[in-house]
């Protein structure tokens, strides 16, 4: 029993003397860091280039801008240049479908045949028959006036009829007809007139 109570005497004594270590120990750490004080990291002051990075979202944007357009209106058959493309004046960007302009460019020469053709017939046929007839329809209507007279004057005098007077009448009025038709026929064929002018028109 004594032997007992002596080792744990030593035992408590050594923790004493343990902890008491452990406090001076402790308590000399932190009096040297105040006797001290800090632990402050140093470097040399070199001089580099500072790289940023800024991480933005936003639109590119060029500090110019060409519209390009067409001024026919068709199917795109090819584009030669591709996006971003460096281009130069004058340089293909669109390349439209011919065809249909192929079609209407015949159909326009088409045209300007037929109306060169008019012209040349207004010209060269429709006038001369046309101031023909005129001259025609103008001396049958001289005579038909005059044959009217005539007969209008027996018919005072009592030697023709009122038939007679009817029909030189009837036949004055047709020779007026006539002539007046030849006019127009005449008058359309000129330059100033209807026909030579829509002629002119299909040719612009």
């Amino acid at each position: 029993m004594d032997t007992q109570g002596k080792f744990a005497r030593i035992w408590a004594w050594r923790w004493r003397l343990a902890a008491g270590g452990a406090v001076l120990a402790g308590a000399g750490y932190l009096l040297y860091g105040f006797a001290v004080g800090p632990t402050v990291e140093v470097a040399q002051v070199v001089r580099r280039e500072v790289i940023e990075t800024v991480v933005a979202s936003g639109r590119v944007a060029t500090p110019y801008r060409v519209d390009v357009g067409s001024q026919v209106v068709g199917t795109v058959a090819e584009v030669p240049v591709a996006e971003g493309q460096n281009v130069k004046a004058g340089q293909m960007l669109v390349a439209l479908d011919s065809r249909e302009a192929r079609a209407s460019a015949k159909q326009a020469q088409v045209a300007v045949a037929q109306a060169q053709a008019q012209l040349q017939q207004l010209q060269e046929l429709q006038l001369p028959v046309a101031s023909h007839a005129l001259r025609q329809a103008l001396a049958n209507l001289t005579d038909a006036r005059a044959q009217f007279e005539r007969t209008s004057n027996l018919f005072q005098e009592g030697f023709v009829s009122s038939s007679a007077l009817d029909d030189a009448r009837r036949n004055l009025d047709v020779a007026q007809a006539q002539f007046d038709s030849a006019g127009k026929q005449v008058e359309t064929a000129q330059p100033a007139g209807s026909d030579y002018v829509v002629a002119l028109r299909a040719l612009d």
